[in-house]
């Protein structure tokens, strides 16, 4: 991970790029009020992205799961009360 300032990153911004590509490196560049950035390359941002959708899938999958558990429950619970 690499730390600079805006300034210097700025100067150089051009060979920030490559290292955060060639050398898959992330990049913070400090700001002043703590306001920060942090750049990384495209495929580590659609790499990241993947997981993201990947886990929203699972938890969708999981919530019609618990749903379906629980409309199977009130049904047998209504033949059973009928």
């Amino acid at each position: 991970m690499l730390f600079d300032n805006y300034t210097n990153v700025k100067d150089n911004l051009n060979s920030y790029c490559d290292k955060v590509i060639n050398e898959n490196e992330v990049l913070i560049i400090t700001r002043k009020e703590g306001k920060n950035v942090a750049i990384i390359s495209l495929g580590e941002y659609n790499n990241l992205k993947e997981i993201e959708y990947k886990y929203r899938y699972l938890m969708i999958l999981d919530q019609s799961k618990k749903d379906m558990e629980y409309i199977k429950r009130y049904e047998e619970a209504k033949v059973f009360n009928d």
